[in-house]
């Protein structure tokens, strides 16, 4: 069997500009919608600013409400010192599985 490889990854904002082109629609993009994870919304390297970079303007932000919601929840579980969730293994759902009989 053929095992496949990534041989390498585009930019997204090349990608993203090219695609514009393609569908002769650039000069109409107003915003984005996506996900919150800091790849896409980090400071200075994220696909967010890179795509506004590459049609030159500023574009409106709408986050998916969920992963907001996933932000907001976060930042109060922290506060009241619950495990926030950084990847599949998070103790607080591991334990309701394991005693989820005796409720």
């Amino acid at each position: 069997p053929h095992k496949s490889k990534q041989l390498g990854g585009p930019q997204i904002s090349e990608e993203t500009g090219k695609l514009l082109d393609h569908w002769k629609c650039r000069d109409n993009l107003i915003a984005m919608v996506f996900d919150t994870t800091s790849s896409n919304t980090g400071a200075q390297t994220a696909g967010c600013i890179s795509i506004q970079n590459e049609v030159d303007r500023p574009l409106l932000w709408n986050a998916c409400r969920q992963h907001v919601g996933e932000v907001l929840v976060g930042e109060a579980w922290e506060a009241a010192g619950i495990e926030i969730s950084k990847g599949p293994d998070i103790q607080l759902f591991k334990r309701l599985k394991e005693n989820f009989e005796t409720l």
